[in-house]
């Protein structure tokens, strides 16, 4: 009786966590993932490359990279394609999903 006791509070309490863990996803912002700021291109050389800063970190880039889980399609004159068709350029900024 004692072990049916046991695997009955044991199940409540994870039922119970279950529903704070839910309740937390529900109210987390449903976009996480840190904005992507272009500071730069450099399209002389024969591959271009991008200065992009994320958190405060400045990371540069050329086509094929990947940064904060998108692909760096293209880059041209102050333009950068995502993979997912966002483009980033120095006036405006796109948050990557």
């Amino acid at each position: 009786m004692k072990t049916a006791q046991n695997a009955a509070l044991a199940c409540g309490a994870l039922i119970a966590m279950s529903a704070c863990f839910s309740v937390a996803v529900v109210a987390a912002p449903e976009n996480r993932a840190p904005q992507m700021t272009l500071i730069s291109t450099d399209t002389s050389e024969p591959f271009p490359f991008a200065a992009i800063a994320v958190n405060h970190k400045i990371y540069h880039v050329t086509e094929g990279d990947i940064l904060n889980g998108m692909h760096i399609l293209s880059i041209a004159p102050d333009r950068v394609t995502l993979s997912d068709d966002e483009v980033l350029t120095p006036d405006q900024n796109a948050q990557p999903h």
